[in-house]
């Protein structure tokens, strides 16, 4: 059975997509993730995730691309990011405390 909308938002993403049945799938390739989503692996807020982020990007240690993405009823451009293999080691450790 379909969950029931719960705000005027998730009843008009409803209607729009009754209406227009010919959405586009929006993929992001595995390994990409959006600033949000490494929050819980760095262990800091948005801003000080971002901010690793941005540096862990300018010193190559990580990629960042861009993909739409349907938040709400809305395409939005969203940055996301992948790290390599070195720098996704580094944080491992960091998580054991080490």
């Amino acid at each position: 059975m379909p969950r029931k909308p719960k705000t005027r938002n998730d009843l008009f993403a409803a209607l729009t997509a009754l209406v227009n049945n010919d959405v586009e799938e929006f993929h992001v390739p595995p390994g990409f993730k959006t600033v949000r989503e490494f929050e819980d692996v760095f262990g800091v807020g948005q801003r000080q995730t971002y901010i690793y982020l941005e540096r862990l990007t300018a010193s190559k240690h990580a990629e960042k691309k861009s993909f739409k993405i349907l938040l709400g009823v809305h395409r939005r451009t969203v940055p996301h990011y992948k790290l390599n293999p070195k720098a996704l080691a580094i944080v491992r450790k960091l998580q054991r405390g080490r």
